[in-house]
């Protein structure tokens, strides 16, 4: 599959080249860059479906992420603050880059695959993870503002992570869902406990279940509630998204 990995590669390259404008504080033109790279990655990502079709495109989740957080971030540049919405691109372009040299990427044929709550699952998923980790990011700069007390930084961090944590909470709760019901579809039965990455998934919305709680009853302070955010976000990546990837091995020539 050449042709959508080339596409990939031209994502990377504008999501680095959006993260480099930030360096010398273009910031209108890494967001150019930055909708460029969500454009070749929209491509892929299509291509990669259309081709596989109907089976599920497993071990996506690499190539799709940047595609989530870039849609994120635009999103908070339109709505919200353009300089808060900036400090995710780094994010964004790290995550692109590991894809390219850990490159899991196979297909495997799942039984009832070609069932929509099956491509629901991984997509709603993904919307979810991408929101949990603009939020973990935005709570991170809240932290660094209130250590610098900078109270204007503060307000609108403050603001903002925790909709985006309950955005990424009402993503994944549809996201199971839909594998209960796929699964209900495919085998019978509404959870398949042997699936490691639905255990992994289930254990990460309880843990947001909690923040949730938490953050509504207002008995933590809003640092600790940032403080969440942000190790639950290492918590993402550690058991949700780095999975996923696959083994180290330097990209081939497809061109």
């Amino acid at each position: 599959m050449p042709y959508e990995t080339n596409i990939f590669y031209l994502a990377v390259v504008c999501y680095g080249l959006s993260a480099s404008a930030l360096w010398f504080r273009w910031s209108g033109l890494s967001f150019i860059f930055l909708g460029l790279g969500l454009l070749a990655n929209t491509g892929s990502a299509c291509l990669r479906m259309i081709n596989s079709w109907p089976l599920l495109c497993l071990y996506q989740e690499p190539f799709l992420l940047p595609l989530g957080l870039a849609v994120v971030t635009l999103w908070l540049a339109r709505h919200r603050q353009p300089t808060e919405a900036v400090k995710i691109i780094p994010l964004i372009a790290l995550l692109a880059i590991i894809p390219v040299f850990f490159p899991k990427d196979f297909f495997l044929p799942f039984l009832k695959s070609h069932c929509i709550f099956s491509h629901l699952f991984l997509y709603l998923g993904v919307a979810a993870r991408a929101c949990f980790l603009a939020g973990a990011v935005l709570a991170g700069a809240f932290l660094w503002a209130r250590h610098r007390n900078d109270q204007g930084q503060q307000a609108v961090a403050q603001l903002d992570f925790p909709t985006l944590l309950i955005w990424g909470y009402v993503f994944l709760s549809l996201a199971l869902f839909s594998a209960g019901l796929w699964s209900y579809c495919g085998w019978g039965t509404l959870v398949v406990w042997e699936d490691a990455m639905v255990l992994a998934i289930a254990a990460t919305w309880f843990l947001y279940a909690c923040f949730l709680h938490l953050h509504l009853n207002g008995r933590w302070s809003v640092t600790w509630r940032a403080g969440f955010a942000l190790a639950a976000g290492l918590v993402v990546i550690v058991f949700n998204y780095w999975p996923e990837t696959g083994k180290f091995q330097l990209p081939g020539g497809l061109w």
